[in-house]
């Protein structure tokens, strides 16, 4: 499949090809719509697309939206993390804006049970640790206390292989975009320094 004089050229096997900002875009057609328009172009009767017999898809990488707790837009071709607000346009300029929602609830797995906590940007890390000693506590039939320097198991927050410092809060360590890479490590419940950075 090819094209020649830079004109698209249809074959007997449905196999279209165009040239494009990106280079030869490739599509099957039932993901050709609605990732042309990601990508800016729209579909004619020489269909910028090519579909390829397997019906295979192949594009540049989608960049990911970087999120934050103030509304931003969001790129053509950009794709947007799970759990966000998201505002549309109604002008017709399908421009998009996001943002982390102001409160959103962390869902992640912690003994016999998961452990489910409401955070803001504000939210320090060691609230985190306290909600995950407590929740061990509930789930263990140990009564629950709120400081997790007095319980009798002690959780560091871990993401991505690294520990989130204690002292830092949930936008500083960007735990929204790491939330589904959190673990829960026991520590010593007394002088356990903090270490760690935020990224």
């Amino acid at each position: 499949a090819g094209t020649r004089g830079g004109t698209p050229r249809r074959l007997a096997s449905q196999v279209f090809v165009a040239g494009g900002a990106f280079g030869r875009l490739i599509m099957c057609r039932p993901c050709a719509a609605r990732q042309a328009r990601a990508f800016g172009y729209t579909l004619d009767i020489f269909g910028l697309i090519l579909v390829l017999p397997d019906y295979s898809c192949a594009f540049p990488a989608l960049e990911q939206f970087r999120a934050s707790y103030e509304w931003q837009e969001v790129p053509l071709a950009t794709t947007v993390p799970a759990g966000l607000e998201i505002r549309l346009s109604l002008d017709g300029s399908h421009k998009r804006v996001a943002r982390i929602p102001p409160t959103w609830r962390l869902m992640a797995p912690l003994g016999q049970g998961i452990l489910r906590f409401d955070v803001t940007a504000s939210t320090r890390i060691q609230e985190v640790e306290a909600a995950a000693a407590a929740h061990v506590q509930r789930i263990s039939g140990v009564a629950a206390v709120a400081d997790s320097s007095s319980a009798s198991t002690c959780f560091m927050v871990w993401a991505h292989g690294e520990r989130l410092r204690a002292d830092f809060t949930a936008e500083q360590v960007r735990l929204f975009e790491r939330q589904r890479r959190i673990e829960f490590r026991p520590r010593p419940c007394a002088g356990g320094g903090e270490i760690g950075a935020a990224i």
